[in-house]
């Protein structure tokens, strides 16, 4: 499952500036569709890869050809438990596996590297779950746990199916919505 499909390879974004062109428009282009504002503009998607491609961190993209069909970043959050962000794939590409092999890569290349975790925030920007217009006053994580569900495809059942499991909710991440939070073991 976590093998390339026939004519993908798994590339290293800072290696070629057409790489991190390509991984500023997939970014773009992958979260518009979900409401996601912090990366709409050219100039803040490329700040973003660019974050990312600091030395010691992980980004890595699968493509085909020329084509960069998605990339995920891994920067250091504890000793040994670091944060993935972002995980995005080409709309194009998007339910063929992508997303799947890319993160499999990733937990790969950070657990030969000695990493021991991942964890990842999966913001409900979009009031794509059941914590959309929870009022964070009254907020109880145990019962939103126990509820959570998503309404639109968000993203925490895709890292679920991964082996990520929710290690906590922050109500309001400071824009209103709910971030949730993932975490998987590598070892």
């Amino acid at each position: 499952m976590a093998d390339l499909a026939a004519a993908e390879r798994l590339v290293e974004i800072g290696s070629t500036r057409g790489w991190c062109e390509q991984a500023a428009e997939v970014l773009r282009e992958a979260l518009a569709p979900r409401g996601v504002a912090c990366w709409s503009t050219p100039a803040a998607a490329r700040a973003e890869v660019d974050e990312c491609l600091t030395e010691g961190w992980l980004c890595l993209g699968l493509a085909n050809a020329d084509e960069l069909l998605g990339w995920v970043g891994l920067r250091p959050l504890y000793e040994h438990t670091w944060e993935l962000q972002p995980l995005v794939v080409r709309p194009s590409a998007q339910g063929r596996g992508v997303g799947r092999r890319l993160l499999a890569h990733l937990e790969r290349h950070a657990a030969a590297r000695g990493i021991g975790a991942i964890l990842l925030g999966a913001d409900d920007e979009g009031g794509e779950t059941s914590l959309s217009g929870v009022p964070a006053a009254t907020f109880d994580l145990c019962e939103q746990l126990r509820v959570l569900r998503s309404l639109k495809r968000h993203p925490f059942v895709f890292y679920q199916r991964c082996g990520y499991r929710i290690v906590g909710i922050v109500p309001d991440s400071g824009t209103g919505y709910a971030d949730i939070w993932l975490w998987k073991p590598l070892v």
